[in-house]
């Protein structure tokens, strides 16, 4: 098959033996080079295959449901609606999962932490881990972005960028670092209308 100007190989795409030589893994020579590619021949003949063309036998489709309310207290979640459904195995809430940022913590406590974390819950989340770890050997530190990462003028860069730093000079606790700042985590709250972090 020709377009017109150049040969196209098995892979799909131009032959040139000069530049595919030239991309010797030994050269070190990867970042920025136009590297050939095996895909382009089945995608466009439709004989690609993805992660949802794959059956296997009892396999399930896991789907999450997020809160439509950014800020809110969530009491109970009844999940016997979503279980009453043809084809429905089981719905599980994070109270059936556990406590996951607790558990992980749990296993690492043998260097600083540092958690990126969602702004609006992150004091209530490191409260949570100070009621239940009295005395942390190590700092650890919680993290965010006002602006998230991706978009014009984000603050989340930095932000991780500065709290890693705080995590190897603060003393073992449960700290909060943004915006150039470090409050222990029971003296800190979220305030809304400046999108800043400030002390209780």
């Amino acid at each position: 098959m020709t377009t017109g100007r150049q040969p196209i190989g098995q892979a799909g795409e131009p032959v040139n033996a000069a530049r595919e030589a030239s991309l010797d893994g030994g050269t070190g020579r990867w970042v920025g080079a136009a590297l050939p590619r095996k895909e382009d021949r089945r995608m466009l003949l439709g004989r690609g295959r993805f992660v949802a063309d794959m059956t296997r036998a009892g396999m399930l489709h896991a789907a999450f449901v997020r809160s439509p309310f950014p800020a809110a207290g969530i009491g109970v979640i009844d999940t016997s609606a979503a279980t009453g459904l043809p084809g429905v195995e089981a719905a599980f809430t994070a109270a059936d999962l556990g406590d996951p940022y607790l558990e992980a913590v749990l296993e690492r406590l043998d260097a600083p932490i540092v958690i990126t974390h969602g702004t609006d819950t992150m004091v209530e989340t490191g409260l949570f881990l100070k009621q239940h770890i009295a005395d942390p050997p190590v700092p650890i530190v919680f993290t965010g972005a006002m602006t998230p990462l991706g978009f014009e003028r984000s603050d989340g860069l930095q932000n991780l960028t500065e709290s890693l730093l705080a995590a190897r000079l603060l003393p073992p606790g449960i700290w909060l670092a943004m915006h150039n700042q470090v409050f222990p985590i029971d003296r800190v709250r979220k305030d809304r209308e400046t999108s800043r972090f400030v002390s209780t």
